[in-house]
């Protein structure tokens, strides 16, 4: 987050206007039927980790759910897992990529670590080294999973944080949001938990009895507003597209802590990527999807929110504010 205030309406600089040629679903909204939604999505002739029978649609839906988690990280992984427990949903631990480092030599000896093990490349992209390793190692990781998902032939996969909470309603609205989300090749992300210009519900430019609180983002911009969830991090968005009851269609996404990849959504992402992970994945699917590369949408308002709000003093990158 840029230390100057700014209008929430942009969060990073645009150069072109959002495209008009973004593909919609054929489907008119109002056409969208429970059968044609939950029961036909649950079939594949891939091979499928998904558990019909699960309690948690979360479970149902996704064939893998994994929360990203460091290894000294214990409290975190007791506490979010104990979260998803709670809900009734079944997660696993995914091992990250520990690019935290002291100093620029311990830098560029565990980069050169990484480029070797891992055959990929750090760009320049962040000129902080102590700030680019751990942000991109995040973005190694969400590669190697995407590598792992399209091998396995996963349809769906959702990853998260580690450091989430999890609505009470999310359960609910997620069996909705299934129902009205358009075919799997006609969609790529889909966000539970993001912020920046992320959705339009939940929030209001004045206090009110239901959006009562003042963002945590307040300090770092010239304008106020207020939300229905204390740590909702999204900011005011006028070219977010209303899809349907549950789904908005993002227009930057200034961050995202717990969302699903579509199998062809992870085909694009890697093709995006590409050797380089030089870049924090938060800055790489934001732009993806503003320019029409991948197609997105967001529970509206999220279901999944960031602990702690948008900053927190153990967090493993050293973002300066």
């Amino acid at each position: 987050m840029p230390s100057k205030k700014k209008s929430p309406r942009r969060r990073t600089p645009r150069k072109s206007p959002r495209k008009k040629t973004v593909k919609r679903s054929p489907r008119s909204r109002k056409s969208h039927e429970i059968k044609d939604s939950l029961l036909k999505r649950y079939k594949s002739s891939r091979k499928s980790s998904r558990s019909p029978k699960a309690k948690s649609i979360f479970n149902r839906f996704f064939d893998k759910i994994f929360v990203i988690n460091l290894k000294d990280a214990t409290k975190r992984w007791k506490k979010v897992s104990s979260e998803y427990k709670k809900k009734g949903i079944k997660v696993e631990r995914y091992d990250g990529i520990d690019g935290r480092c002291k100093d620029t030599k311990e830098c560029n000896k565990k980069q050169k670590s990484f480029e070797k093990s891992y055959g990929v490349k750090y760009g320049s992209r962040i000129k902080n080294p102590r700030e680019r390793l751990p942000a991109s190692s995040l973005t190694l990781a969400h590669k190697l999973i995407y590598t792992e998902m399209l091998k396995q032939g996963w349809d769906r996969i959702l990853i998260s944080e580690d450091d989430v909470w999890i609505h009470k309603d999310a359960e609910k609205r997620l069996k909705k949001a299934i129902e009205e989300l358009p075919d799997d090749k006609d969609w790529d992300m889909l966000y539970l938990g993001c912020g920046g210009e992320c959705g339009i519900k939940g929030m209001s430019d004045r206090k009110t009895k239901k959006n009562k609180y003042l963002t945590d983002l307040a300090p770092h911009y010239d304008s106020k507003w207020y939300l229905n969830v204390k740590e909702d991090l999204r900011a005011p968005c006028d070219d977010c597209e209303v899809y349907s009851s549950q789904l908005t269609m993002p227009s930057y996404v200034g961050g995202g802590w717990n969302f699903a990849v579509s199998r062809e959504g992870a085909k694009k992402i890697l093709k995006i990527i590409g050797n380089d992970v030089g870049q924090h994945c938060d800055k790489i699917y934001p732009k993806a999807i503003y320019n029409g590369k991948l197609r997105a949408y967001a529970l509206d308002p999220p279901v999944v929110y960031h602990e702690g709000g948008a900053i927190r003093e153990d967090s493993s990158i050293p973002w300066k504010w």
